[in-house]
Formats: structure tokens, sequence, C-alpha cells
């Protein structure tokens, strides 16, 4: 689960609903173990229509872990924002891109890239020049990468 706030105070008021409490409960029931992770935002683009789906569906997630040599940070930064706002305003099959570093770790990234279908556009934006660019930009300061298909059953986005 991966969710997104405008601000701490937003955060605050969603954590005080009376829903948000009670599936925080039932939670407990069903999740064997959790990581919570507090990223600090550095990049967020979404497809200017609202995203409902809560349905099957071929849409699929990637996450990234990306690991940045320490002091390359603005240099990982700059590329790879770039890239991202690239591929979110040129490709079709793109609905969303984030990236944000772990509060206090400002060389530990973690990127989210939601995508139409996984065969189509995401083989598709790997051949992109601007991939490509973003790919041999970074090439020496990215120490290391863990790539993670998560197949989403909700997603939710106000666009």
């Amino acid at each position: 689960m991966i969710e997104s706030y405008q601000n701490d105070d937003a955060y605050q008021k969603h954590e005080s609903l009376s829903q948000v409490q009670q599936f925080e409960r039932d939670l407990k029931d069903i999740v064997n173990s959790q990581v919570k992770v507090k990223l600090y935002p550095e990049f967020i683009s979404t497809k200017p229509e609202k995203l409902a789906i809560t349905h099957d569906n071929q849409y699929v997630v990637y996450l990234t872990e990306i690991g940045v040599q320490l002091g390359k940070g603005d240099e990982f930064a700059n590329a790879v924002m770039k890239e991202m706002k690239t591929a979110v305003e040129k490709e079709d099959g793109i609905l969303a891109m984030l990236a944000g570093t772990i509060m206090n770790q400002p060389n530990e990234w973690f990127s989210l890239e939601v995508y139409k279908t996984e065969e189509t556009y995401y083989e598709e934006h790997l051949k992109t020049k601007h991939f490509k660019k973003y790919l041999e930009a970074t090439k020496y300061v990215v120490e290391s990468k863990g790539l993670h298909l998560l197949k989403p059953d909700c997603i939710m986005d106000q666009g």
C-alpha cells in the first residue's frame, strides 16, 4: 500500500478518520509483517484525469529501490526527474510516476511507475530515447537497484 498526501496536516486528518482507524485494526489480523517507509517527495507526475481502478485490470506497477552514491544525489535527481517528466508527458501507457528519498537518507531512492499493461507499455518505455539517456546519465552514480513488479488491486488518484 502506497499513500501520498499533500502535507502532514492532510495525513493527520486522514489518520483520524474512524474508517482508517478500523482498517488499521483489521490489518493486524490480515498482515504478517509490514515495513513503513516515510519518503521525502522528489517527483510526482500523473495524467490529468483521475484514476479509480478497483476491479480486475491489466495495470502493472513497478516499485524500484535505488541506492545512489553519496554526494551524487543531485546528479541522479536531475537525470531521473527529466526522464520521468518526459515519460508521463509523451507515453500514453504511463499513468503515473513518483520518486522519493527516504527521510534522512537522501541517497536511498524509491520510485513508483504505473503502466496500463506490462507487455506493451513497459517494454516500449524501456526502448525510448529518454529512458536510454537516463540510464547512460546515471550508470556511474547508481550503486544498487532492486525492481519489484506489483499487480495492483486498487489504484486511486486525484489527477
